[in-house]
C-alpha cells in the first residue's frame, strides 16, 4: 500500500470495516466463550478501536503514518519555528478569549476550518510525492502545524461564555 494510499482514508469505508470488525471482536459476543476467549476479545476489540480513532482523525493519521514510516514522532515539546504562522494562532486564540456570543465563536470556527482544511491538503499533497521523494522534516512541521489549529478547533467546541480558553499545544 502506498503512503497516498494510507493518507487517503475512505471514510464511509473505514467505518464499515470498524463495523465488520466490532462485529467479530466485540466483547459482548464472547459471553458464552472461555474467559481467556473473553480477554482476547477484549484486546482484539481495543485495538480495532484505537485503529480506527487513529485513522479517522487527518492529525492521529499523519502522526501514525510519521512514526510508522519516518519514525519521527510528535511530542508535546514539538514547537512551530514559523513566526507568521505562530503569530496567526495566537491571533486566533486571542479572538477566541475575546470572543462574547456564539455567533462569534462560530465565525472563528469556520475561519479555521479553513486553516485546517489547507493543512490537511499540504500534508495529503506531501505524502502523495512520487518516487520516495517525500520530505518528512516538512512533513512534521505540518503535522505540528494541524495539532495547532485542532487544538483552536477544539477550545471552538468546548467554549463557553464567561469561561477561560484552555488550550494545549
Amino acid at each position: 500500500m502506498t503512503l497516498a494510499e494510507q493518507w487517503d482514508v475512505d471514510e464511509a469505508q473505514l467505518k464499515a470495516t470498524w463495523r465488520r470488525m466490532m462485529a467479530l471482536t466485540h466483547p459482548d459476543r464472547m459471553g458464552d466463550r472461555s474467559k481467556r476467549e473473553q480477554q482476547i476479545a477484549e484486546q482484539q476489540s481495543a485495538l480495532v478501536n484505537k485503529a480506527y480513532e487513529t485513522l479517522r482523525k487527518p492529525l492521529s493519521r499523519a502522526v501514525y503514518l510519521l512514526e510508522m514510516h519516518a519514525g519521527s514522532s510528535i511530542s508535546e515539546a514539538d514547537r512551530l519555528d514559523d513566526s507568521a504562522l505562530l503569530m496567526a494562532v495566537l491571533e486566533a486564540r486571542e479572538a477566541l478569549e475575546d470572543a462574547q456570543t456564539e455567533p462569534d465563536v462560530t465565525a472563528l470556527r469556520q475561519e479555521n476550518a479553513e486553516r485546517l482544511a489547507q493543512t490537511v491538503h499540504k500534508i495529503g499533497v506531501r505524502f502523495r510525492e512520487r518516487d520516495g521523494a517525500t520530505d518528512w522534516a516538512a512533513l512534521k512541521k505540518l503535522t505540528i502545524e494541524l495539532r495547532y489549529w485542532s487544538n483552536i478547533d477544539d477550545a471552538c467546541r468546548e467554549w463557553q461564555p464567561g469561561k477561560p480558553v484552555m488550550l494545549q499545544h
